[in-house]
């Protein structure tokens, strides 16, 4: 599938900016949690699932720094790829600079807010030199569950992606082609796909950091 195939090289391009920061080899001796496919239910706000990768060997990214479990949903004629990724780094990472890295423009990026979690997101439309198009919608929190401000809501711009923050972050995206221009419907599904997959790694997230305590 295309959209995995942009992952994997986005993905790539976060492992050769983060090595060299030392970071400890990814995995469960890291810290990093396995998630199963029913973390996220068959069909979600709309969406259904078609497929699902873990980082354990079987398709998906696992190596020194990249521990990624990404699911395929389908929705009225859309394609969607949602991705929990935990990579090693601290504060605020900028993913857009790392779709930039692989070709990709980013064209337009606005922050757009879920009212009732009151937890914003970045979305970025973006596009490339083989004439492909996509949406990419992603948050993050930190690891204690505590959502993070995109940088414009935080005081500084885009391009400082790594922050001097010491708490370590986890990263939600949703990534959406589209043809042509995409509707209000078609961002309106992404969006709502985001909202409720993030919220959904967050509590996965702390169930197992609440279990390991024990």
């Amino acid at each position: 599938m295309v959209v995995a195939i942009i992952l994997a090289m986005v993905v790539l391009q976060v492992l050769i900016r983060l090595f060299a920061l030392g970071t400890t080899n990814a995995g469960l001796q890291r810290g990093d949690i396995l998630l199963d496919k029913e973390v996220l239910p068959n069909i979600v706000a709309g969406w259904t699932v078609t497929g699902f990768r873990k980082p354990d060997g079987k398709g998906d990214v696992a190596g020194i720094i990249g521990w990624s479990h990404s699911w395929d949903f389908e929705s009225s004629g859309n394609a969607a790829l949602v991705s929990f990724d935990q990579i090693g780094f601290f504060g605020w990472h900028e993913l857009t600079l790392c779709y930039e890295a692989t070709g990709w423009i980013v064209t337009n990026r606005f922050i757009k807010a879920d009212q009732a979690a009151g937890w914003h997101c970045v979305v970025a439309d973006m596009s490339n030199t083989s004439g492909a198009k996509a949406l990419m919608i992603y948050s993050i929190f930190d690891g204690t569950g505590s959502a993070k401000k995109p940088p414009e809501m935080s005081g500084y711009v885009p391009s400082n992606s790594l922050t001097a923050e010491q708490k370590r972050c986890l990263q939600c995206q949703v990534m959406m082609p589209y043809d042509g221009t995409y509707s209000d419907l078609q961002l309106e599904l992404a969006c709502n796909l985001h909202f409720v997959t993030r919220e959904l790694f967050r509590q996965e997230w702390l169930r197992q950091l609440d279990a390991k305590s024990r």
